[in-house]
């Protein structure tokens, strides 16, 4: 039974940033074809002539859904998930230290420098790293040059109230 291609183009393209996803809608879309079963299921054991006559068809239904997705699936999805949470921590690593090291230059508008520290903070978010907007707030109004800082004693005054 071949893979209809609707499935194979509703699945996103594996990228470093996807991999939660790409591994939701890959399951989803190999569950009704019963593909699923090679990942789900670890390798039954060979068979032998003492095997029922249960024992045997679950393991050609393994075997078979095994062959369709490649030779070994669970290993293939294990090798991609640990690539992927590296690069995740690595990732992750990154846009903490570029948020905890922000600082305003000047060289954009502080309606831009905010902008950028907002995204930092979702792209944690997508991470399951939360980070609270009362952080972010605090990050962003301590970081700011000498003009600005009218901004950062009013909304100390203003949040104390």
């Amino acid at each position: 039974m071949a893979i209809p291609s609707s499935y194979l183009s509703s699945i996103p393209i594996l990228t470093g940033d996807n991999y939660q996803k790409w591994v939701k809608d890959l399951k989803l879309h190999l569950g009704p074809l019963d593909l699923d079963l090679a990942l789900r299921e670890p390798k039954p054991s060979p068979l032998t002539d003492s095997n029922t006559v249960e024992e045997k068809a679950k393991f050609e239904k393994w075997d078979n859904a095994n062959r369709k997705v490649k030779d070994t699936a669970v290993e293939f999805l294990n090798a991609i998930k640990a690539r992927f949470e590296l690069n995740t921590k690595a990732e992750s690593s990154n846009l903490m230290s570029k948020l905890m090291n922000a600082q305003y230059d000047g060289s954009r508008s502080v309606r831009e420098y905010i902008l950028n520290l907002a995204t930092i903070t979702a792209k944690l978010g997508n991470l399951d790293i939360k980070i609270s907007d009362d952080l972010v707030m605090h990050i962003a109004l301590h970081t700011l040059l000498g003009p600005y800082k009218v901004l950062q004693s009013t909304y100390t005054a203003l949040r104390d109230k």
